[in-house]
């Protein structure tokens, strides 16, 4: 169990940016994902849903707030936090990061505050995580990587993919904004070399014959057909409203990362699908799309992580994977980076 000392009750450990991106690497991000996905299958979790505030800025931009609590049962023991990730689409024109935020680690006997650390960072890094252990687990050996929306989280994805799937060998991206895309590339560039980068001139063109493509973009609107990701392995759709309705009903495998959490949602494309039944959950066996036929999720990441379900049975499927994201993830990571702070002796204690 996580403590701090025993002026807890008193005190709380503070961990800046600087922080957070020394002690939460791209191993210890995987690691406590790929964790929480489990636990969260074997029934050692809390989840309940979050907490959204959308408001219009002064200047006309869409903002929302997003309150996530959360708790598990980890190795450490009992982990209860929340995660407040805020973000406005006026931050991106004005230069500014688009989101950031806090997550609070609590103490789960008193519950006390025992740690604050800022949450931009880890919130990216786990979101990519969870795209790469669904990748690394149901598309091994892809060879090319494409990604389409080039900010925090598509940088995020860039780097956790090409650290943790040595067989990629060419990585192609695409943003709106093409020096967006093209700084992303030339920041992989300075790295070790080892597979091909190009920017792409459109979307289309960005996602044909890739293995592996993520979304990770500000759309609220679908734009993508069947047709764009036919060729994939694996679909990261972690913007959550890139991909057209055909998309779901096409695809071979669709695994989510919490059936309950979409199936309340009302803003996203697979949440809408739900409530339109034509999407039903992982609970039942998969049916043919047809006339009053709901297409079924075929599991969530912990449930093939820990073999309560199979995967698709074939290396040609075309994987959708559409993970809405999960406090107990950032929780869990949050337990980790805080578990690291300790050792390195990092972090300031403040008072209450």
């Amino acid at each position: 169990m996580l403590h701090l000392s025993d002026e807890s009750d008193t005190t709380f450990c503070y961990l800046s940016a600087k922080d957070v991106a020394a002690l939460c690497t791209p191993d210890v991000a995987m690691k406590a994902v790929d964790q929480a996905l489990r636990l969260h299958a074997l029934g050692r979790t809390i989840l309940p849903c979050e907490s959204y505030l959308g408001w219009q800025t002064p200047s006309g931009s869409d903002a929302r707030c997003l309150a996530m609590p959360g708790a598990l049962w980890a190795d450490t023991g009992l982990l209860v936090g929340l995660k407040t990730i805020n973000s406005s689409l006026g931050n991106t024109v004005a230069g500014r990061k688009r989101s950031d935020g806090f997550t609070v680690l609590l103490d789960p006997e008193t519950a006390r505050p025992i740690a604050v650390m800022q949450a931009g960072h880890m919130s990216a890094l786990r979101t990519a995580a969870v795209s790469a252990v669904g990748a690394r687990t149901l598309a091994p050996g892809s060879q090319s990587l494409a990604i389409v929306g080039c900010g925090t989280l598509g940088a995020a994805h860039a780097a956790m993919l090409t650290h943790t799937l040595p067989s990629l060998a060419s990585v192609r991206l695409f943003d709106l904004h093409r020096p967006q895309a093209e700084s992303l590339s030339a920041y992989l560039s300075a790295g070790p070399g080892r597979f091909t980068i190009s920017v792409a001139p459109d979307a289309a063109t960005c996602l044909r014959g890739s293995d592996i493509v993520i979304f990770a973009t500000t759309v609220t609107e679908g734009y993508v057909p069947y047709g764009w990701v036919s060729e994939s392995r694996f679909v990261g759709h972690v913007s959550l409203d890139d991909l057209l309705p055909d998309v779901f009903a096409s695809c071979d495998y669709l695994v989510v990362d919490d059936w309950s959490l979409i199936a309340d949602d009302d803003r996203r494309v697979l949440g809408r699908l739900a409530r339109a039944g034509l999407v039903s959950g992982p609970d039942g066996q998969p049916e043919a799309v047809g006339p009053g036929r709901a297409r079924a999720v075929d599991a969530t990441l912990g449930q093939l992580l820990t073999g309560q379900r199979p995967g698709p049975g074939r290396s040609d499927a075309v994987v959708v994977c559409n993970a809405f994201g999960m406090a107990i993830l950032d929780v869990a990571l949050a337990g980790a980076v805080l578990t690291a702070a300790h050792a390195a002796g990092r972090g300031v204690m403040l008072e209450l």
